[in-house]
């Protein structure tokens, strides 16, 4: 939704900054005023291409080096506890010989959204992510209750808009 009205369309990977800058400089594109915003309807790399690209056209929005720091699940976590706002404590791959809680919450270090996450409630449920997704890089203590997801746009250290969203 929304493409339909974009004044500019490109065939090209939306994790592709480079690729979309070259292909805007062919077409003229890349010069001060033309653009008055890069949007993206998802996040991950593609919010980080985003970024990136709104950096070089000059137009205000997040720092593409802490958007791609956001990646990074332990290091957001630790930038979230610098904050001062909890996280739940992480554990890298459960070492052999420890005994394991569940329930447990295994997850990738790098990436977006649940991607690879997965709530662990039992020895086979572990042994079947070991499995499918190989070691996971967190592990975390699961906290029963309603999940919220808290999305936050900041421009010069000031929060203009937050959406809370109960899952």
């Amino acid at each position: 939704p929304g493409a339909s009205l974009a004044l500019v369309h490109l065939a090209h990977s939306l994790h592709d900054a480079s690729g979309i800058w070259r292909a805007l400089k062919q077409r003229g594109w890349t010069k001060p005023g033309q653009f008055a915003a890069v949007l993206a309807r998802s996040f991950g790399r593609t919010t980080h291409v985003a970024t990136v690209l709104a950096a070089r056209l000059g137009l205000p929005g997040a720092n593409p080096r802490r958007a791609a720091a956001l990646q990074n699940k332990r290091g957001a976590a630790r930038l979230l506890r610098w904050a001062g706002i909890p996280t739940p404590p992480n554990s890298r791959w459960t070492p052999l010989g420890r005994k394991i809680e569940y329930p447990l919450v295994a997850k990738p270090a790098a990436g977006h959204a649940k991607q690879g996450v997965r709530l662990i409630r039992n020895a086979e449920q572990w042994r079947d992510y070991k499995t499918r997704f190989g070691r996971p890089q967190i592990v975390q203590p699961f906290f029963a209750g309603p999940e919220i997801s808290v999305v936050g746009l900041a421009a010069a250290d000031q929060m203009v808009s937050c959406v809370f969203i109960d899952k």
